[in-house]
């Protein structure tokens, strides 16, 4: 008696082929014939043993050096060794020439010197000791043709001066290009064509980083001194207001004029002139405040000399015209004190010490015309020789 299948194992049967049908045909069979366990791929061996860098002994000799299979580091060995073999010419050659050490050849030393990269700046002279040159950062209101004014570095703060005969420029010198936009101002004593251009000098403040300006009128004696060029140029915006304080240096001669400014630090400035009279310049009170004040410096037996004497030596012709050659200006020990060295064309050397809050005394006089002269004849020249 047959018996016929579940119903269920039926259902199973029509069910498994429609599963195959809906796989992916693309789909790659898995192979199972390893048991379904992936081992690591195997690592390839070294070709290099234990025994690779052994020396070769006396057996190798005879094999050809073109076989890999039997390369051991010493492969000049074999080279120089097949080399005796194949020809009887270097049957008595010594690996020798293959150790000697090669020749490694240096860059080449150029003899053409590159040229510098220029600053811009025009050279006006040059000498195997210095050169001058005009600063490129010099605005062009300057460097028009006809324009005369003069010229002061302050180092320290980088920046340069320029006055005119009726402004003053100050800007920042370390450019290579001309400076569009410097801080002018217009001088109080402007000076007309026939008479010198005014004087000036930057000031710098010690308890404060402001750079002062001062400025003097090389006629009349007028000072104008700006403790803050960057007050200044706001507060000349409003005309009502004085950014400065105006002084004047009194008792001069007529005819005199101020024919140098040099810069004494915290005891002011030397104010000399072309009577070759000298005169000590300060800016301040002795409580710090801004204030010009002006003193000339007298020697011991000027001051020692009486009122109507005085008088009557100014009076004389040529009797207060000096020939000061220059004025030189150095630091003493105390804080404050400078001292101001005034050498004439006669070899006198006139010495006063000074201190900031004006006072000044007269140390005495130098001669050394005789032992200037003396070092001279001893190393003129012969050709010169008699004119001294």
């Amino acid at each position: 008696m047959s018996t016929s299948p579940a119903p269920d194992s039926i259902a199973s049967e029509q069910r498994a082929p429609r599963a195959a049908s809906i796989r992916n045909p693309r789909r790659r069979q898995r192979n199972d014939s390893d048991g379904g366990t992936r081992t690591a791929p195997r690592r390839k061996r070294s070709k290099i043993t234990q025994d690779a860098f052994v020396p070769r002994d006396g057996s190798h000799e005879d094999e050809s050096h073109n076989e890999t299979s039997h390369m051991n580091g010493h492969a000049h060995t074999g080279v120089a060794k097949s080399a005796r073999k194949l020809s009887g010419a270097f049957h008595d050659a010594t690996p020798q020439h293959l150790d000697s050490e090669l020749v490694v050849r240096g860059g080449k030393k150029s003899t053409v010197k590159r040229a510098t990269r220029g600053d811009g700046a025009q050279l006006l002279t040059q000498n195997a000791n210095y050169t001058v040159k005009s600063l490129p950062s010099t605005p062009r209101a300057l460097k028009r043709a006809g324009v005369e004014f003069r010229g002061s570095l302050a180092t320290h703060t980088g920046q340069a001066l320029a006055i005119t005969r009726e402004q003053a420029y100050v800007w920042e010198y370390g450019s290579h290009a001309p400076v569009t936009n410097p801080r002018i101002f217009d001088l109080p004593f402007p000076a007309r064509d026939s008479e010198p251009v005014p004087f000036g000098a930057l000031v710098t403040n010690g308890m404060t980083t402001d750079t002062g300006l001062v400025l003097v009128s090389a006629t009349t004696g007028q000072v104008v001194f700006h403790e803050s060029i960057e007050r200044a140029a706001s507060m000349g915006l409003f005309q009502e207001r004085k950014p400065g304080v105006e002084g004047t240096i009194g008792h001069i001669f007529s005819g005199e004029h101020v024919s140098n400014i040099t810069s004494a630090d915290s005891a002011g400035f030397i104010i000399t002139f072309t009577s070759g009279r000298i005169a000590q310049l300060t800016l301040r009170d002795i409580q710090g405040k801004p204030r010009i004040e002006a003193q000339f410096l007298r020697e011991n037996s000027q001051e020692k000399s009486s009122w109507s004497a005085t008088i009557k030596g100014f009076l004389s012709a040529g009797a207060w015209k000096l020939d000061v050659a220059a004025v030189h200006t150095r630091a003493l020990g105390p804080r404050g004190q400078m001292q101001v060295i005034a050498a004439t064309e006669n070899g006198v050397c006139k010495i006063w010490n000074l201190d900031w809050s004006g006072r000044a005394e007269h140390r005495g006089n130098i001669d050394f015309k005789d032992e200037f002269t003396r070092e001279i004849k001893a190393t003129q020249s012969p050709e010169t020789h008699g004119y001294i």
